[in-house]
């Protein structure tokens, strides 16, 4: 969401998840990625230390007292000094494909240490990948900001003075800032879904709370509605969770459930509209009538201190004739009950416990074929176009305005779905709950119904369609200049339905506005928080953003946890054991083959047999060291005819090994210092 808000860091709880799973960590990307890399080398080392503990454990278990062939002790050399699971794969495919000539079945008889040690590759493999994506918890992050509160809801007959009169403006430009970036959200996010754009985390929130279906007329005369079958079509938002669909932080104790059902029809005029009359016979403050001007009432109850609900003006004729044509091809103006406008509806509107929106569209251009849908209806005979192109068949709306009204009701629940208002209309259910608490909310759960409401205030179709006018209308996607497509039959479903994404996304900015702050930069009619439960609100606003990484503090230190134990059992695992095995003849022998499979001890035997070194083991160590820093060769050098090595000729010395005597395994024989050599 395009929020001017700083993201907080740090360690926090994602009530949404619980006190345990939700233990959450927010780092900026460049930390959060060292922190998976991390994570990445940790789940590596642990699979390091795994596999040579399985090698122990493994090798143990296979030594006996009975003699093994080269085989078995070359499985053992292997399981004994291995430190990865695929390096002690390709040993084992080298001595099963080489000892196939000797012994037969020498694949099978390794079959099942490959298995193991495809098993544990695999299961480190899976790990590694997995660990990432159990460790990132979302792009859910707390808003960390300083400018927190409300801005004052001035009502327009509050503004007396000049201070009033600047605070009364800055409110309104901030409503129609919140209606315009929820209208683009709105048109630039179709299409998105809930986690691939956080820019339009607000419009996918928002589609996703809305059930559309078709509804009785919600009038008390049900002949109002002008729909084909008589029927409305009503948005219903359904339950909505201040957790996990308004981002309020909160346990589950302090959480409420808001609803916004709007059912919506075109209604008809007949009895509810004037003939043109003439301005001059009419008394309208503030209007002066121009030569020829006529107008037209509709009287839907009375508005805007008047005995009219709304009036319209022929003055745009006289304007276009002389090409100074002021008014945009769509007009659409609203009026409401629980506003400035101070609607009261006639009786033939009444909609027991409700609001009331009346929404008055006006066309002033053309469509290239009849428009059967009942708001956009249009069959009269249209004008001939400028120029010398005009297709046959244009059409003029059949209604100098038509009218589509629209109720509004809004229910709050407590935690239990089974503890709600009834339906209501905006006063009464903020009586209900705030004034009266009938609902036996606590203190915080009140809080949150306080900033629903306040944000219900800033998203009505009034603060929508007020400062967007016609701009809000999908129909205006068919126009090029005043002329448009023909629209479908039920444009004005699909009208009600975008000004409901509008509404919500609108709301669902507004909820998240008090605790990050208005983008503009209006603090100065911020009413910050008093209470303690208010200041918290300030803490506890969810946002999506793509500049923070989360990560889940349960499965990190789960992993670390595991790490270390598997450390601590292969550190501790050996000389634990060895404790046991001196108490038997078999595991002593098992200990002591344990030691002279070591990498070192087999150098040392290899060493020692070729004469090289005088070696010893001390009893403090498993380490076999010589007696002093002596010098000698590699073996192999005599296998590639060398008598001397490079060291020996770069210092001018000699190794002495003319004539060096060779020791056998199990005899002393004198070797020629050149030829190839077999050690044991």
């Amino acid at each position: 969401m395009d929020l001017n808000s700083t993201a907080y860091t740090g360690a926090w709880i994602n009530w949404s998840r619980g006190p345990v799973l939700g233990a959450t960590l927010t780092l900026p990307n460049s930390y959060g990625a060292a922190l998976v890399s991390a994570v990445a080398v940790l789940v590596h080392l642990s699979g390091t230390f795994s596999w040579m503990t399985v090698c122990y454990v493994l090798h143990q278990w296979r030594t006996a007292l009975a003699k093994g062939d080269g085989l078995y002790h070359q499985q053992q050399a292997i399981l004994r000094n291995a430190s990865s699971d695929i390096g002690v794969l390709w040993q084992l495919y080298k001595i099963g494909n080489s000892w196939r000539t000797v012994i037969p079945h020498s694949r099978r008889r390794i079959a099942w240490l490959v298995i193991t040690g495809v098993l544990h590759l695999v299961l480190f493999l899976v790990a590694g990948i997995v660990s990432s994506q159990l460790i990132t918890a979302g792009n859910e992050t707390l808003v960390k900001q300083s400018a927190c509160g409300y801005l004052t809801n001035l009502p327009s007959s509050d503004v007396v003075t000049l201070e009033a009169f600047q605070e009364y403006v800055a409110l309104n430009l901030d409503v129609e800032r919140n209606a315009g970036l929820s209208l683009q959200q709105v048109q630039s996010c179709k299409g998105t879904t809930l986690d691939t754009d956080v820019e339009c985390d607000a419009f996918t929130r928002a589609a996703h709370l809305m059930t559309l279906y078709n509804a009785t007329c919600p009038f008390q005369d049900a002949s109002m509605c002008i729909t084909p079958d008589g029927l409305a079509v009503q948005v219903d938002t359904g339950m909505v969770d201040s957790q996990l669909d308004l981002g309020i932080n909160a346990p589950a104790k302090d959480r409420i459930k808001y609803r916004h059902v709007t059912t919506c029809s075109p209604i008809k005029q007949e009895g509810f509209a004037t003939d043109w009359i003439n301005a001059t016979s009419v008394n309208i403050t503030g209007l002066e009538p121009e030569p020829g001007e006529m107008l037209k009432f509709y009287n839907y109850g009375s508005a805007l201190n008047t005995n009219h609900t709304f009036w319209l003006t022929n003055w745009w004729y006289y304007t276009a004739r002389v090409g100074v044509n002021i008014f945009p091809a769509y007009q659409l103006d609203v009026l409401s009950t629980f506003s400035d406008d101070d609607l009261q509806p006639v009786s033939n509107l009444a909609s027991g416990d409700s609001d009331l929106a009346l929404l008055f569209l006006q066309y002033h251009g053309q469509y290239l074929d009849e428009v059967n849908d009942p708001w956009f209806s249009a069959h009269q005979p249209g004008l001939k176009l400028p120029g010398s192109l005009t297709p046959t068949g244009l059409r003029l709306a059949d209604n100098t305005a038509s009218v589509l009204g629209c109720t509004h009701q809004y229910q709050i629940c407590g935690t239990d779905t089974q503890n709600c208002s009834p339906l209501m209309g905006f006063q009464n259910i903020q009586d209900y709950n705030l004034a009266n608490n009938t609902l036996g909310l606590n203190d915080a759960q009140l809080n949150t119904t306080s900033r629903v409401f306040h944000a219900l205030a800033y998203s009505t179709m009034m603060r929508i369609v007020g400062p967007l006018g016609a701009s809000v209308l999908q129909a205006n996607n068919d126009m090029v200049g005043d002329v448009s497509l023909a629209l479908p039959d039920n444009q004005w479903k699909i009208e009600v339905e975008n000004l409901h994404n509008v509404m919500m996304t609108a709301f669902l900015r507004s909820i998240a506005e008090y605790a990050a702050g208005p983008q503009e930069d209006i603090s100065q009619w911020i009413v910050p928080p008093q209470t303690p439960i208010e200041k918290q609100q300030c803490q506890n606003q969810i946002l999506r953003r793509d500049d923070h990484m989360n990560f889940s503090l349960f499965a990190v230190v789960l992993i670390v946890i595991i790490a270390i134990l598997l450390f601590v059992i292969y550190f501790q695992l050996e000389s634990t054991i060895r404790k046991y095995q001196r108490k038997s003849r078999g595991g002593r022998l098992r200990n002591l083959r344990w030691e002279k499979d070591g990498l070192l001890v087999l150098q040392r035997i290899a060493y020692e047999a070729s004469g090289l070194g005088s070696w010893k083991t001390p009893e403090s160590s498993s380490v076999p060291m010589t007696d002093t820093a002596e010098l000698f060769d590699f073996p192999e050098m005599d296998e590639l005819g060398k008598a001397d090595s490079v060291d020996s000729e770069e210092h001018g010395e000699t190794s002495g090994r003319e004539n060096t005597e060779f020791i056998s395994a199990n005899k002393q024989t004198s070797i020629p210092t050149t030829g190839v050599h077999r050690y044991p």
